[in-house]
């Protein structure tokens, strides 16, 4: 018999917060039907209960503060490892780049034939795949951890933008950069501690100005760094990862308290789709700028003053002022030289005030089936005159000519007529003597069938 008054002890699990009020309903539960079977014991005590709903209290204004401001922490820690991580894949492809520049494997292989818009298109599309694996991975680890301001249906297209985007603005960029270096560690650190220092600097600075809203010269300065650092991918990537994040807890918490709410998309220009226009044309245009400074397209014929008169020597042998003055006298070619030079001349240091002049107004002449050696002591300029003939470096003054070819304006037409040994052995350190035979075979147009091996 249950009683009104009769006072009941519920032991219960405090471990979460609706416990007591749930063991409490199971004993409210057990009492109905209790006194339920009392009254009838026939009825079906199945079709009668209790149901307990508990709701929390909505969140107060202070509480919703607090948890953006959690949220934004952690946003920014999340640009700021992306950032971090991304810095180093770009810069590893300079590695290769600058051991071909410093053994002149790379000018060898132009000397062979391949041209410049080949080499790098070759490079930017393996370099690109192999970035590709590497944000592959990076995208499942943000899948595998569900961290929904990326990975949600409507952030993951973005989020696969900007990261695919970065990479196709950024390698190029490498490209026009890797000539800086000699050695492939030393580009490698310095390239990616730039990359980690413009990407959170910029980055950063533009997030903390957005706390800044109330005071109007420093709004006016916000708005014209985020123009004006859209020029690098760095900031792109990482102010597109921090805004994308935004966005989408923004729509989260105006779809839980504002009725009708339309949410936002990513995309749009003025949220992340500014900052993906930017990295796709920066790609096309960091990769033009690579193939024009291959071409030396902004560097002129004549990067020097004029030679000095006083750079021909008076008392030279009369067999090389013989020669200077047959060339002199025929400008047209008519004695066919296969080989010509023409007052060639290479001056080292002129920019900085310190001119050292490597080459001294050259005149010689080559006929078809002569054998010619040119020598001299070291420092005389023997491997700086060859490098100017294959256009490894441009000429301060004079000219010069392979089969009627001119080494200044048809460098390609001169690479197909000539063949280069280098001073120092021009050596890929990842491919076999064998390998190295086939590829300069190749390179060569020798057909795979001709080659014995």
């Amino acid at each position: 018999m249950f009683s009104a008054n009769k006072i009941s002890m519920i032991w219960y699990n405090n471990q979460g917060w609706p416990a007591s009020v749930s063991f409490v309903n199971v004993f409210n539960n057990a009492l109905l039907r209790g006194v339920l079977l009392e009254k009838n014991s026939s009825i079906s005590i199945g079709e009668y209960g209790i149901t307990a709903i508990n709701h929390p209290l909505p969140e107060t204004q202070i509480e919703i503060d607090n948890n953006i401001e959690k949220t934004v922490t952690l946003q920014l820690l999340t640009v700021i490892c992306v950032i971090f991580a991304l810095a180093f894949i770009p810069a590893s492809f300079l590695v290769f780049l600058i051991d071909e520049n410093s053994t002149t494997s790379k000018h060898l292989q132009f000397v062979s034939g391949v041209k410049g818009i080949t080499y790098w298109s070759a490079n930017f599309l393996w370099d690109l795949i192999n970035y590709s694996v590497s944000i592959a991975c990076c995208i499942i680890i943000f899948v595998a951890f569900n961290v929904q301001s990326f990975v949600s249906q409507m952030s993951f297209l973005c989020f696969f933008l900007l990261l695919f985007l970065y990479g196709f603005a950024l390698i190029p960029l490498m490209y026009s950069i890797n000539y800086l270096f000699k050695t492939p560690s030393t580009g490698f650190v310095i390239i990616s501690s730039l990359n980690i220092f413009i990407g959170l600097m910029t980055t950063i600075s533009t997030i903390i100005l957005d706390n800044f809203q109330d005071q109007p010269d420093l709004v006016k300065v916000k708005q014209i760094v985020t123009k004006l650092f859209l020029i690098f991918p760095h900031y792109c990537l990482g102010r597109g990862l921090f805004d994308l994040s935004t966005t989408y807890q923004t729509n989260v918490i105006s779809l839980r308290y504002i009725p009708n709410y339309v949410p936002v998309s990513p995309l749009q220009f003025d949220t992340v789709g500014r900052n993906i226009m930017c990295l796709t044309i920066e790609g096309f245009v960091f990769f033009i700028f690579a193939i024009l400074v291959q071409y030396r397209f902004f560097i002129s014929d004549r990067i020097c003053v004029r030679a000095s008169k006083d750079l021909i020597s008076s008392n030279e042998d009369d067999d090389v002022a013989t020669e200077r003055q047959r060339i002199y006298s025929d400008r047209t070619n008519t004695s066919a030289d296969i080989l010509r030079m023409i007052d060639l001349v290479k001056v080292y240091g002129w920019k900085f005030g310190k001119k050292f002049t490597a080459v001294k107004q050259t005149c010689v002449g080559v006929k078809k089936g002569e054998c010619f050696g040119l020598l001299g002591i070291n420092g005389s300029g023997k491997s700086t005159t060859f490098k100017m003939l294959t256009g490894e470096i441009s000429m301060t003054n004079g000219n010069a000519f392979v089969n009627n070819y001119c080494v200044i304006k048809q460098l390609d037409a001169v690479h197909q007529n000539l063949g280069y040994c280098p001073q120092f052995d021009a050596l890929d350190s990842l491919l076999t003597a064998r390998e190295h035979l086939y590829l300069y075979a190749r390179l060569r147009g020798i057909k795979r069938k001709n080659i014995p091996f």
